[in-house]
């Protein structure tokens, strides 16, 4: 069904593109979920926000790179499959799917089965947690009060992801190691992601204060 909704038009450097998209009724953000089960060499996944003015493009290589690297972490099923967009902050979000002229349309093999429905912005979460600061115990730290730790702060990113289709907002920070081997290690908590497969979908907003 997704398939037969592709118009495909030519495009320069001897490429094809068709798009389609994708609308959720009073979202307050979406992420499509793109089940991939073949594509061909060459292929770009372009999306787009509803007012044009933000996209992301990621190769065909790096979307099944992404899924062999779930599927060789033991993930299984749809899941382990899907490549999920970025949020752009609105009810919409654009597919658009590039490839060579000479590409066997036959190869393609994509669908979209899910959207992720945020019922509040990720902004909208983050200001309900700034309000909860007053309450917070002496380990919890607003940072914009604390100047001597704005080097730290950083560090510290603003999590969403993506599990059994439902978006989540945490927290996690980098870390370096002993040998400063510029490593982007990123610790967050095992009750935020616990696989790979949500660990693939994984997008993150740095410089994230009150």
């Amino acid at each position: 069904a997704t398939l037969s909704q592709l118009k495909w038009q030519p495009a320069d450097g001897g490429m094809q593109r068709a798009a389609i998209r994708f609308t959720s009724d009073g979202a307050r953000g979406v992420r499509v979920g793109v089940l991939v089960r073949n594509l061909p060499q060459g292929t770009t996944l372009r999306f787009y926000a509803q007012d044009g003015d933000s996209s992301a493009q990621v190769s065909g290589a790096e979307v099944l790179s992404t899924i062999q690297r779930n599927l060789d972490a033991g993930d299984t099923g749809n899941a382990a499959r899907t490549y999920w967009s970025p949020d752009f902050g609105g009810a919409e979000t654009a597919l658009e799917v590039e490839l060579p002229a000479s590409a066997n349309l036959a190869q393609l093999d994509i669908a979209v089965p899910a959207i992720s429905h945020f019922v509040v912005s990720a902004d909208e979460a983050a200001a309900q947690s700034v309000l909860k600061v007053g309450e917070a115990g002496t380990c919890n730290i607003d940072v914009s009060c604390k100047p001597e730790l704005s080097s730290e702060s950083r560090s510290v990113a603003r999590m969403i992801f993506v599990r059994d289709g439902k978006s989540y907002l945490c927290t996690g920070t980098l870390l370096n190691d002993s040998q400063s081997s510029t490593t982007p290690y990123f610790l967050s908590a095992n009750h935020c992601i616990s696989s790979q497969s949500v660990a693939s979908s994984l997008t993150t907003d740095w410089f994230y204060r009150s």
